[in-house]
C-alpha cells in the first residue's frame, strides 16, 4: 500500500469484514492505498469525495476514482436517495455511501 492521510479501522463479525475509512480534507484521494478485503466485506466511512452516483450535482476526480476502483474491484453501491442521510451537519448536506462485495 502506498504511504498516506488515509485512515481506517477493520473489524471482523462473524464472516463479514467491515472496514471504516477517513479520507480528511484537503488530502486527495489516493485509492491505491486502499485495502482489497475478501468477501464478504463492507467498505464505509467518509472518502471526502463528490458523484452523482451518490446524488451529489457533479463529480470531483477523487469521486470518479473511487467509482472506478470499485468497479476494478467488483464492489457494489449501497445507497438509495429516497432513503433519509443517515445524519444532519451543518457542513454536510449528503449521506455517505457505503460498497460492498
Amino acid at each position: 500500500l502506498q504511504k498516506t492521510d488515509l485512515e481506517w479501522l477493520v473489524v471482523k463479525v462473524q464472516d463479514i469484514t467491515i472496514i471504516n475509512m477517513y479520507n480528511p480534507p484537503p488530502v486527495r484521494l489516493a485509492t491505491i492505498s486502499i485495502p482489497v478485503l475478501t468477501p464478504p466485506c463492507v467498505y464505509s466511512g467518509n472518502f471526502n469525495c463528490y458523484h452523482t452516483e451518490w446524488s451529489y450535482s457533479r463529480c470531483n476526480s477523487d469521486g470518479n476514482g473511487l467509482i472506478d476502483w470499485a468497479s476494478a474491484n467488483d464492489l457494489t453501491l449501497l445507497y438509495n436517495p429516497k432513503e433519509p442521510n443517515s445524519f444532519h451537519s451543518a457542513h454536510w448536506y449528503k449521506s455517505r455511501p457505503s460498497l460492498c462485495q
